[in-house]
């Protein structure tokens, strides 16, 4: 299977893309994020998506958690440009999720 079949799957089990329109910044963005507890998956999707990966502050009791983020222009740029190019392959539900977003 390539990378790309590959991450699509993963997105679309394990990630989320959503609007951030804080007062704060200048224009939305889209963010999208993946996060898990297979330290090796994210890493592979890190490298897939050319970003870096980080943990996440768990509970103590919790097993460790790691999360990719990508951030950018909810019409143009590099993050926009991936979940277009993955929007024919996912579910009609994350469909839907993109849809909203992009408004």
């Amino acid at each position: 299977m390539d990378e790309f079949s590959w991450f699509v799957g993963l997105y679309e089990g394990e990630g989320c893309y959503y609007k951030d329109s804080r007062p704060s910044i200048k224009s939305p963005r889209g963010i999208m994020e993946i996060s898990m507890t297979d330290e090796d998956t994210i890493s592979r999707a890190a490298k897939f998506l050319n970003v870096n990966y980080r943990p996440i502050k768990v509970a103590e009791n919790r097993k460790p958690q790691w999360r990719i983020r990508c951030e950018g222009g909810l019409t143009r740029g590099k993050t926009f440009a991936m979940m277009k190019r993955m929007y024919p392959y996912l579910s009609k539900r994350r469909q839907e999720q993109l849809d909203n977003v992009w408004g």
